[in-house]
This record gives structure tokens, C-alpha cells and sequence, in this order.
């Protein structure tokens, strides 16, 4: 009796059980309804009494506890209760690890449900690692072709795009929407969203031809599925008045957005992030229909929303604030709209904090482009309005000095924190690192395969945003950075002139009608004396460009150096040539004239100190050349003693602390650029057949990339005898050197230096060559092969090989070249929307990393270039500017790059250049001199040993460099005859003469009180950049530079 009363208690609590079951699968499916509706409300009473349920069922851990904790946490987040939603996500994420292992569906579901919250509430950095791992687990395990795979492409996607990353959001989207038609067919809620998605993007890019039917074919297909009342059905009427709203339909927008604004409350009541986006979205529509009283209201509303929903810190706070500012700049009432401003630039600062924290290179500015045009519109608004405003004066400078440079400071702080030694148990993934570097550059330069580049540099990327992730100092928290630092921080008697370039915002003029036009604007501040701040507008950056372009092209074109010397000559063509043009002094009166009267800051009789901090296209303006009046006679160095920063906030790096010392001097000079496997054996070249043409060329072209030259050698064996050090020369002169350096105190690099911007030089040189080597009625089809090559650089190297193969004999080789131009019409430019040179609003990269852009080359460097083995200790020949930013120079004094155009590199706006400027900053070395152009060999070797020489007698680093390059601007003949360099020097000349066409040989006689050296470009190029004050050198005052 005992036993069948126990019986029927256990089928009683079993049946109940049941019950209970039935009654969870009941209500899971009516939350799944009410979701999919949109009835978000209804759907949380009843997710929260299957939560309950669940766990009475099961326990604390089961697959459906987990369950319900991720439809329950699903429902909050729809809500916007993110508070309530995500220790939800977090446990529901651990509870399916610990029930399935790490990859199971479950748990990538999980993943991307925790990242959605995150992607929301704007912690991209979270966001990202969880989407990424959700995505390839789903790959493992269903395959290419699943709902959930298409489901993660569109979230990782979204977040790319939010993130500014549009070139890797695109193959995403598009995928996914060709997945989800394949799986669905062409009506279904997934298709719907991605094509959604993608017209979302397409809009970002300016492709609205394209955005415009899939916004349509996706409102209607949504209206199909679920009715008029619908979250789906709210989105695409939102985002299709927002294309309506750019392209100008203003009553179609307005009509779109009225009536999704009643969906959303109907569905969500008056409080919901889907409220505050579509209130924001029609103020901004009558912001630009001049309906102030209108939009005003809605702004005001949205902001609350989000604060109240979001908290200070989160993205659409600052686009809220940014939004309204307009509006009150738009209304006259121009310091409210500073004051939201700057607590957008406040909140956008920690953003900017939280995105360095898991981010690559490329991710950070990407980013930081998103918000750029906040950043614009802040200096418009100060320089229209406020521009007498001490406040508003001091708070712009502080946000320059804030943002400018600033991925080049985290790549600094990083490379700081690694070299410290804080961080060991990192090392493992540093070289790991350097390897994904070594292998891109081979296969971009050496054996290049292209199709292996993206894998590598994803790699790449994602292995800088792990490391990222274990460096909190790229965050660059430490430091209080305004005016006020950097002045105190600024050497005393010196003024820092910070240059800016930014686009204009017009706040009386309607969005869309906004032009393009950028400024230059030059803020001065004294050092020491923080309250005293100058902002002067020089104008628009254009007319000013071009002046930079003619300016550069006088002052470092050699064959206008030549004839500028006085030799007799008097040809109306020789005046003309050697005539100062007056782009040199209009650049002058346009970027530096109205800056005078606050320079004079001094003690009477004392030179101003100026350090500039360039923006734009003055990157590539030594302005210590600009001449002073029409003559060219007197310079701004004659005035004032000039330096360089990237930004003034590199003023505070005299603050950080190297404990560990420097390292001998270091000294590289005149490389063996033909060093390979054979020459070290035989102390020669025997790779190349005898009397075979083709064989030699090759070995003529390998030297006609970088050619050995004398001068580098004198240079390097000079300051070597000066440094009491040891040079590495000729086979010696290895990349391994640089490479493997452990912070030298002094280093001297004498080499060529190498800036590409598009195509690497060998990729024209093999190209050549194949067709050369080609059969005859093959070169049309090896033309149509490589078409991306057809380019007016290509023709410019052929001449070169025809001129190399007529002096060699060659003539039938050269006859053939010939014929082949007639074949090479460069092709013309048609406009490509996802280029970034065609479509300003793309950020699509068609160029490698501008870090591989820029480097030096060793020993060894033609033979890589073209292909060929070299010895192992001289690595790959070239060192990218991506590997010397990885370097630790953090003891070193002085680095002196004594190459061509070491100071030039892939310029961006607010970034600076991207190059060997910007890697030995970042790698620590605090004063670098670096040339703006290709400078002769012979006149650096003389400018540098008075350098050195100057350093030893105790001037300052800048005060050395301005008095070694007056020497050599006013040296005489009589003077260069007394020493073996300057003979040397003057035969160099002499040499050049001979070989110019334009000059009467005749004519080649300095009279011996003559300044053959006085035109800028024989010394004009050097600038010193960091660090300006004296420094300890101990040097061999017993030797002199000796040839």
C-alpha cells in the first residue's frame, strides 16, 4: 500500500512537471511572439515568469535557465534597460560554457547577444573580441551557409560600420544578404534586415542610387510581413527619411519620420532609444528646413532621453549635444553652443580612451574620422563667433593639443610601456608580431603576392588589439593635457606656433548644402605664459597648398641650385631660373606674416625661439627658408631660431623618466644595396651571365634603385672618428644593425631614404623587364595583364632604361622600348565610389600600410627589391617605418637620418606624417633631423660635421643645426679650397655642371669670393624636430672630417 501510494506521488509530481513543461514551451513561444511584434512589454511579464519557472524546474544551471536569461535579457535590452540586461547576458554566457564546452551554437549565441549589448551601449572594444569568435565559431561548426552565420556577418558588420571600418563592413553585408536569399528565398525577415544593412552603408559611402531601392524593397517587404505597426516597419521608415532628408526630399522625410515617431511610442511608450534616434532625426530635418522652434523641442527631448536611458558617457549624448550646439549656433546663441560642445569633446575624449583600449592602427583612426567633423565644427564655431573670446580661445587650443597626433601619442605610450620591461609575458606576442610584418613586406615587395596580403594583415591587425588590450597606457589617461601644461612644459623664451587644418562648417546653411573648404589656423603660445594664447586665421588651405607645391619644387630642384650660381652668365633664361619666384613669398605673407607681431616675446637682443607644430601640407614647409622680402637675401632664420613638433603636447615628453642608459653611439653609412649570397663569396657580382643583355640590365636596374654614393661614406666615417665609434659601412652597413640596436645614444644613418605612396618601384621594374623578355605577339596580352601599372611613372622609368641601354650599346633593346610606349597609353581615371581619392566619405584602403610606405635601405636593398637571396645577417635589406616604430630609442639623444626625403611620407590631416617622422618619434628618440627633400652628399657631410661640432661647443640641438646650415650658406670658394672636403665638394659641383645641358662650360668659374652653396637646396632641407636643448657630447676634437 506504501509503495503504490509512492507511485502515485511520483506520477502526481511528474505529471505536474509536465504541466509546468508545457506550460514553459507555451510561454517561450508567446515571448518569441511578442517579440517579434514588437511587444516588448508583454513579453518581459512573461519572460520573467518563465525565468522563475525554469529555475524551480531545473535548478540554478540548465540549458534552459540559460535560455530564459538570454530571451529575458533580449526583451530588457529592447527596452533600453541595459542595466537589468546585461548580468543577464554575462550569466547565461558563463552557464552555457560550463554546460556545453567553449564552442557550441548555445554559446555563440550567447556571444552575440552579450556583444549586441555592448555594440548599444557604445563599448565597441567589448563588443568586438565576442562578435568575431561567435562569428567563427558558427562557421566551424554549421559551415559557410547557415541563418546564424549570415546572423553574426550582419552584427559584426553593424559594428564595423559603426565604428567607421566601412571596407571590411561591405563583403560582410553583402554576404550576408546573398546567404540569407539562398537560405530564405527573396521574402523573409533576414533578407529584409540585410538589405537594410546594406543601404545603410551604401548611404555612409554616398551611394545613395544604390541605397535608395533597398531601402524601398525592404520597407515594403517588412510592411508585407508584419503590417504597419512594427519595429521592423519603424526602422525602415526611419532610415528611408533619412536618405529622403540627404537627398533634399524634405516633405517625403518629413511625412516618413512623423509616422514612425507614433509607431515607436504606440510600441514603446515615450521613453526608448528608438524614440530619442527618430525625434533627433525629424529635429534634424527641420533644423535644415529653418524650422528652429521646431527642432529645438526634439533635440532638447532626445538629449534627456539618452541621459536618462544611457547615463553622461555614451556616443548619442555627444551626437545629441553636437546637435543642439548647431542649433543654438544656427540661432546666434553662440556661447550655449560652446558650452555643449565642449562636453561633447569631453565625453568624446573617453570614448576615444575606450576605443584605443582594443583597437589596431587602422581601427583608431577610423574612429577617430567618425567623429571628426564634431571636432571641425567645434573650431568653426570659435573662429566665426568667438574668435576674440579668451575662453573659447584657450578651449580650442586644448583640443588640439588633445586630438592632433593623437594615435601617433598612443602608438608612442604603448611602445614606451613595452620597452620599460612592464610587460614581459608579452614578448611571445611582440615577436609574433615582427614576424606578420616581415612576412607582408616580403610579399608586398620582395616575391609580392597580393592575394596573400589581407589574411596577413587581419592577423596582423588582430594580434595590435590583443597586445592593445594588455597595455592600459594606450589609453593615455595619465597625463593632464591643455594649454596650461604645455606651456609651463615649453623650453623658456620660446613661443609654440600649433598650425591646424580643419573643414568649415557654416552653421547658417542647411547640412547638405555644406561645401568642402578647409583652413589653416595658427594658434601662438608663449612658453611659461599659458594666458596669453593667439588664434590667427590664415585663410583657405587650397591657394596656400599650391604655394607649398611651387615653394618646394624651387627650393629643391638642383638643376635651379646650379644655375643660381653666379658664373658669368647672362642669358635672359639664366635670369629667369635663378630669379626667387614669388610663390616664396606669398607662402610667407599667407602662413607666417600675420604671426609676426606676436613673436616678439623675447628679451631685447635675443633671437625668439619659435617651435612649430605643422598641419597639412606645411609638413613639408621648412620654414626657416621662407625668405623676408623679394630678394631672398634674408631668411626667418635670420630672425628667429626655429624647431619642430608634431604637436605641442609632445612638449610634455621631457617628463617621462628613462632609468635604463643609452648605448654607444650607433653610425650606418654608404650600404652595399647589391649585397646577396654571391658577392659576400666571391667580394663580387657573378649571378649575371656574361654577354647576356637581358641579365645585365637586370643588374643595371637593381642599381639604378638605389645607387652607392661617396658622400654618405665620408659622412659616416667622419662623425664615426668624431663619436670615437666604429661605422658600419659598405656589406657591413646591415639592416640588423638598426634593428637589433639597444637605444643608442647617437644615431646616424646615412643611406637613402625610400617614400612610396601607391606602387612599389620593383612592381615597374619587373613589369619591364617581362616585357622585354617576352615573346613577340605576347606584350599585349602581359600589357592587359597589368594595367594597374600603365601610369605616367612607368613611362618616366622606361625612358630611364632606354637612355641606360642606348650609352651600354643596347640599341636594339632600346629601339624595342621604344616601339612598346607606343603600346602604354596610361589608361585614364575612371571615378571609383569606394576609393578614398575619388569619394572623400570612404574610407576604404586601396594603398598598403603608409608605415610600409616609408623606409631605409641597407645592404642588400636591390637585391630583396628584385627578388634575390641575401645573407641572413642583412635580413631583408629595408627597414619600414612599422619596424622602427616598434623599436626602443627611448635613451636615444640624437637620431640624424642623413637619406633622401626622410621627412616626408603619407600625409593626414590632424595625424600628421605617416613615415620614418612619425616611427622615430614613436620610437622614442627625442630629437630626430630629418630632410624635407633629397639633399646632396658632400654639402651634408660639411653641414654635418659643423652640427656635431656645434653640439660639442654647447648649443642647443636647433641652435646647432641653424648655425651648421648658415656655414654652409655663406661659405666661400676660397674657404672650401682649404680643406679636402670642400675640394671635394667643389669638384661635385664642377661635375654637375659639366653635365647640365642649360650651362655654358665656359661660364664654369667661381670667382673665390663666391657662395656656390647659398641656394636652400644644398642645405635647406634639414629640420630639427623634439628635443632643442644642449646636450653631453664627447667627441674626437683631434679629427676632421677627412675624404
Amino acid at each position: 500500500m506504501v509503495r503504490l501510494s509512492n507511485c502515485l506521488q511520483n506520477l502526481a509530481l511528474r505529471v505536474i512537471k509536465l504541466g509546468k513543461l508545457i506550460h514553459l514551451r507555451q510561454s517561450n513561444q508567446k515571448i518569441i511572439q511578442h517579440y517579434q511584434q514588437g511587444e516588448y512589454r508583454q513579453g518581459i511579464i512573461l519572460a520573467e515568469e518563465a525565468l522563475e519557472l525554469a529555475q524551480n524546474l531545473w535548478g540554478e544551471v540548465h540549458s534552459h535557465v540559460a535560455s530564459s536569461m538570454n530571451n529575458l535579457a533580449l526583451l530588457y535590452n529592447s527596452l533600453g534597460r541595459h542595466s537589468e540586461a546585461e548580468p543577464l547576458y554575462v550569466d547565461a554566457l558563463a552557464m552555457t560554457k560550463r554546460l556545453f564546452g567553449d564552442i557550441h551554437p548555445h554559446v555563440a549565441s550567447s556571444m552575440n547577444n552579450l556583444a549586441a549589448l555592448y555594440d548599444s551601449l557604445g563599448r565597441h572594444s567589448d563588443a568586438e573580441p565576442l562578435l568575431v569568435d561567435a562569428l567563427a565559431m558558427r562557421k566551424k561548426l554549421f559551415g559557410g551557409i547557415h541563418p546564424d552565420v549570415a546572423t553574426s556577418m550582419n552584427n559584426l558588420a553593424s559594428l564595423y560600420q559603426s565604428l567607421g571600418r566601412d571596407w571590411e563592413a561591405k563583403p560582410l553585408y553583402v554576404d550576408a544578404l546573398a546567404m540569407t536569399k539562398r537560405l530564405f528565398g527573396d521574402i523573409h525577415p533576414d533578407v529584409a534586415s540585410s538589405m537594410n544593412n546594406l543601404a545603410s552603408l551604401y548611404k555612409s559611402l554616398g551611394r545613395h542610387s544604390e541605397a535608395e531601392p533597398l531601402y524601398v524593397n525592404a520597407l515594403a517587404m517588412r510592411k508585407k510581413l508584419f503590417g504597419g505597426i512594427h519595429p521592423s516597419v519603424a526602422t525602415s521608415m526611419n532610415n528611408l527619411a533619412s536618405l529622403y532628408n540627404s537627398l533634399g526630399r524634405h516633405s517625403e522625410a518629413e511625412s516618413l519620420l512623423v509616422d514612425t515617431l507614433a509607431i515607436w511610442k504606440k510600441l514603446f511608450g515615450d521613453i526608448h532609444p528608438s524614440v530619442a534616434t527618430t525625434m533627433n532625426n525629424l529635429a534634424s530635418l527641420y533644423h535644415s528646413l529653418g524650422r528652429h522652434s521646431e527642432a529645438e523641442p526634439l533635440y532638447v527631448d532626445a538629449l534627456a532621453m539618452w541621459k536618462k536611458l544611457f547615463g553622461d558617457i555614451y556616443p548619442h549624448v555627444a551626437s545629441s549635444m553636437n546637435n543642439l550646439a548647431t542649433l543654438f549656433a544656427a540661432t546666434d546663441r553662440y556661447p550655449e553652443a560652446l558650452d555643449l560642445m565642449k562636453q561633447a569633446i569631453t565625453i568624446e575624449n573617453r570614448l576615444i580612451s575606450q576605443a584605443f583600449s582594443y583597437s589596431c592602427e587602422s581601427d583608431r583612426l577610423a574612429y577617430l574620422q567618425t567623429i571628426r567633423n564634431n571636432f571641425d565644427g567645434f573650431l568653426s564655431l570659435i573662429t566665426q563667433h568667438l574668435p576674440h573670446s579668451p575662453k573659447a580661445k584657450q578651449a580650442a587650443l586644448d583640443v588640439i593639443l588633445q586630438r592632433k597626433a593623437i594615435t601617433a601619442a598612443a602608438l608612442a605610450a604603448q611602445n614606451q610601456a613595452l620597452s620599460s620591461g612592464r610587460y614581459p609575458h608579452l614578448q611571445p606576442q611582440l615577436n609574433e608580431l615582427r614576424k606578420l610584418s616581415d612576412q607582408i613586406s616580403h610579399y608586398i615587395y620582395h616575391q609580392p603576392q597580393p592575394e596573400l596580403i589581407p589574411q596577413l594583415q587581419k592577423d596582423y591587425n588582430n594580434l595590435q588589439k590583443k597586445l592593445a588590450a594588455e597595455i592600459p597606457e594606450i589609453r593615455l589617461q595619465d597625463q593632464t593635457i591643455d594649454h596650461h601644461a604645455v606651456a609651463l612644459a615649453l623650453p623658456p623664451d620660446s613661443i609654440l606656433i600649433e598650425f591646424v587644418c580643419f573643414k568649415v562648417f557654416d552653421f547658417h546653411v542647411a547640412k547638405e548644402s555644406q561645401g568642402q573648404r578647409t583652413r589653416y589656423l595658427a594658434f601662438i603660445l608663449p612658453g611659461g605664459q599659458p594666458n596669453k594664447i593667439e588664434m590667427i586665421d590664415l585663410g583657405e588651405a587650397e591657394p596656400i597648398n599650391q604655394l607649398i607645391h611651387q615653394f618646394r619644387q624651387y627650393v629643391s630642384d638642383s638643376n635651379l641650385a646650379i644655375h643660381s650660381l653666379d658664373m658669368g652668365g647672362d642669358s635672359a633664361d639664366d635670369e629667369e631660373l635663378t630669379h626667387l619666384p614669388p610663390a616664396a613669398n606669398e607662402l610667407r605673407e599667407k602662413i607666417f606674416d600675420p604671426l609676426r607681431p606676436y613673436l616678439n616675446l623675447s628679451q631685447p637682443g635675443k633671437t625668439p625661439t619659435l617651435q612649430i607644430a605643422p598641419d597639412g601640407n606645411l609638413n613639408l614647409v621648412p620654414f626657416q627658408i621662407l625668405p623676408l622680402d623679394e630678394t631672398g637675401q634674408q631668411l626667418l632664420m635670420d630672425e628667429y631660431c626655429i624647431s619642430y613638433l608634431s604637436v605641442g603636447r609632445d612638449a610634455l615628453r621631457s617628463k617621462i623618466k628613462i632609468e635604463r642608459p643609452a648605448s654607444v653611439p650607433l653610425v650606418i653609412a654608404d650600404p652595399d644595396f647589391n649585397l646577396s649570397v654571391a658577392t659576400l663569396a666571391t667580394d663580387g657580382v657573378t649571378d649575371v651571365a656574361d654577354g647576356e643583355v637581358v641579365g645585365e640590365l637586370v643588374q643595371t636596374l637593381a642599381g639604378s634603385i638605389f645607387q652607392q654614393t661617396t658622400g654618405t661614406r665620408f659622412l659616416g666615417e667622419s662623425v664615426a672618428n668624431l663619436l670615437k665609434v666604429s661605422p658600419y659601412l659598405d656589406k657591413n652597413a646591415l639592416a640588423s644593425h638598426l634593428t637589433n640596436c639597444q637605444s643608442p645614444e647617437i644615431l646616424l644613418i646615412a643611406t637613402h631614404g625610400y617614400f612610396n605612396p601607391e606602387k612599389p618601384l620593383q612592381d615597374y621594374l619587373k613589369f619591364i623587364l617581362a616585357l622585354i623578355d617576352c615573346r613577340n605577339g605576347e606584350e599585349e596580352k602581359l600589357i592587359q595583364q597589368h594595367r594597374n601599372l600603365i601610369d605616367p611613372t612607368l613611362l618616366e622609368i622606361i625612358e630611364q632604361v632606354i637612355t641606360i641601354s642606348t650609352k651600354k650599346g643596347y640599341q636594339n633593346l632600346a629601339h624595342r622600348l621604344k616601339t612598346l610606349t607606343q603600346h602604354l597609353t596610361p589608361k585614364p581615371k575612371i571615378p571609383n565610389p569606394d576609393s578614398p581619392i575619388q569619394n572623400p566619405k570612404s574610407k576604404i584602403q586601396n594603398s598598403p600600410d603608409p608605415m610600409l610606405c616609408s623606409a631605409l635601405a641597407f645592404a642588400g636593398a636591390n637585391t630583396w627589391l628584385l627578388g634575390k637571396r641575401l645573407p641572413k645577417p642583412a635580413g631583408k635589406g629595408m627597414v619600414f617605418a612599422q619596424d622602427i616604430a616598434a623599436l626602443d630609442l627611448w635613451a636615444t639623444e640624437l637620431a640624424v637620418l642623413s637619406a633622401c626625403q626622410t621627412g616626408i611620407g603619407d600625409i593626414k590631416l590632424g595625424e600628421g606624417v605617416f613615415g620614418l617622422r612619425r616611427a622615430f618619434a614613436a620610437a622614442g628618440a627625442k630629437t630626430l633631423l630629418i630632410s624635407l627633400w633629397s639633399v646632396p652628399d658632400r654639402a651634408t657631410a660639411l653641414l654635418m660635421d659643423r652640427f656635431f661640432s656645434n653640439l660639442h661647443q654647447g648649443l642647443g640641438r636647433a641652435a646647432a643645426l641653424e648655425d651648421a646650415q648658415n656655414y654652409i650658406r655663406t661659405i666661400t670658394v676660397k674657404e672650401l679650397q682649404q680643406f679636402p672636403l670642400g675640394q671635394h665638394v667643389l669638384e661635385e659641383l664642377n661635375t654637375v655642371i659639366a653635365h647640365s645641358n642649360d650651362i655654358n662650360p665656359q661660364n664654369n668659374n667661381f670667382s673665390q669670393e663666391d657662395t656656390p652653396l647659398a641656394h636652400p637646396y644644398f642645405w635647406g632641407a634639414w629640420v630639427c624636430q623634439g628635443d632643442t636643448t644642449p646636450m653631453t657630447l664627447s667627441i674626437n676634437t683631434a679629427i676632421q672630417f677627412e675624404v
